[in-house]
């Protein structure tokens, strides 16, 4: 724990904690190549097999909300608009293919893969491009659309001010939007500091 004085300004302790919570160059730089490298990989696999579709990060590592230490990356496979839901099983399975071992196979609306890569925890997320006007095919396909959003609307330190509202949530307990937590995600984060 660090200790600061009591008569602080509240200017010098958002500077303070900001050095905290902003990746260093190397973090930052590992954080990019490895980024650069699984959409890469993972999009030439998918063409490999004839899918139209291409990986993409998004997220914190893709809107530079994520907080210096943390290691995971959302990577979504962004489908063709005019694939339907059927198509899941054969894309997760160039994943599988692609990671090769360790995998694991998750459920939220539907399924997805969750594997260590480089000391990451990434999710190999599909989703579908679609047009906002005309619905859905799955929930996750709000996700480009919120990185979209988000990084039209940022205002200069709307990122520290992420980092910090983050960095609060998580140190009482509310961060994290999955089932264990019930608490705020990352989105509704940037949503609040927009």
């Amino acid at each position: 724990m660090v200790k600061l004085p009591l008569d602080i300004s509240w200017s010098d302790l958002r500077g303070e904690l900001i050095q905290k919570l902003v990746p260093g160059e190397a973090e930052e730089e590992e954080l990019i190549r490895l980024r650069g490298k699984l959409e890469r990989e993972l999009t030439q696999s998918l063409e490999a097999e004839r899918l139209k579709a291409v990986a993409e990060v998004h997220g914190s590592a893709a809107r530079d909300t994520w907080i210096a230490g943390d290691r995971d990356i959302d990577l979504f496979i962004i489908l063709d608009g005019e694939y339907s839901r059927k198509i899941l099983p054969e894309v997760l399975d160039v994943v599988k293919a692609y990671v090769k071992t360790g995998w694991v196979e998750a459920y939220a609306e539907h399924p997805y893969i969750k594997a260590m890569i480089d000391g990451y925890d990434v999710d190999f997320v599909p989703c579908f491009r679609v047009d906002p006007k005309r619905g859905l095919k799955s929930a996750t396909d709000r996700t480009p659309l919120h990185t979209t959003y988000v990084l039209l609307h940022f205002k200069e330190d709307a990122r520290d001010d992420v980092k910090l509202l983050k960095r609060f949530m998580k140190g009482v307990g509310v961060y994290g939007a999955d089932l264990k937590v019930g608490g705020f995600s990352g989105y509704l984060c940037e949503l609040l500091v927009i």
